[in-house]
């Protein structure tokens, strides 16, 4: 793009001015539904089904904490797409703190965001991969249950837990929101895809059908996974154990 630039009354010139640095468009349906699944399906499905458990005490409560919040989920990710159909620029949180409170506060959002809420995410990422390496590297130390005992339970019947989720259920308020907290962390990330919004080739129309898409099948997968859990694994053990899945692992190798 050039720019006439006038020196003096007889000189003129032609000064090359760059045009704005644009990212290309390139993010369609799909991708945008792959980048929020994988953004979410992360270590909340190994960690969060003891938490949730320990306060609901059964299956049947478990599971309609696991579908509540993949429904809030779902919510808040449809007030992130309004967002980013306003505000179609790249950067997510820091973006809109930016539009609305100025830079100083979109400063601190982004600094809250590396310094804490980042580093705990990561912590939390690396205790729960660190518990199952080491759970799996130790078989002769006093695991949370007895292999026999279950192996007893599963022949005699593996659905035993499924007959009647509802038994012996906490429904108290502070229990209920201390599962919501276990359940969320584990839909943490449906508002990564905001983050690179001028990729996307329409954002009006692909941002909400990939928050719909995405959050229904990632709901339909923990709900899935937590059926698994405790078909396998009776919930007095789960309750004993954060690394649910490697024994439920083991369980099915020794079995099948």
């Amino acid at each position: 793009m050039a720019e006439n630039k006038k020196l003096d009354d007889d000189v003129t010139v032609v000064v090359d001015k760059p045009d704005d640095v644009k990212l290309k468009r390139s993010i369609g349906i799909v991708t945008s539904i792959t980048i929020i699944v994988g953004s979410m399906i992360g270590s909340g499905i190994f960690v969060s089904p003891t938490g949730i458990l320990l306060n609901v005490r059964s299956i049947g409560a478990s599971l309609i904490i696991w579908v509540a919040c993949g429904i809030f989920s779902m919510l808040g990710a449809y007030c992130y797409a309004e967002l980013g159909t306003i505000i179609e620029r790249s950067g997510g949180d820091y973006i809109y703190v930016y539009e609305a409170f100025g830079s100083f506060i979109g400063f601190l959002r982004l600094w809250v965001e590396v310094m804490v809420v980042r580093p705990v995410a990561i912590a939390i990422v690396a205790l729960t991969f660190g518990e199952y390496v080491v759970v799996p590297l130790y078989p002769d130390c006093p695991l949370p249950f007895t292999l026999i005992r279950i192996l007893a339970v599963l022949c005699i019947s593996r659905y035993e837990e499924l007959k009647e989720p509802f038994v012996d259920s906490d429904w108290s308020p502070g229990k209920i929101a201390n599962a919501f907290y276990s359940g969320l962390f584990a839909y943490s990330g449906w508002n990564y895809l905001n983050c690179m919004i001028e990729e996307m080739k329409n954002p009006r129309k692909h941002l909400p059908i990939a928050i719909v898409v995405s959050c229904l099948l990632v709901t339909l997968v923990y709900t899935a996974a937590n059926v698994a859990y405790v078909t396998v694994v009776p919930v007095a053990e789960i309750l004993t154990t954060r690394a649910v899945a490697v024994v439920g692992g083991i369980v099915i190798l020794l079995v099948y």
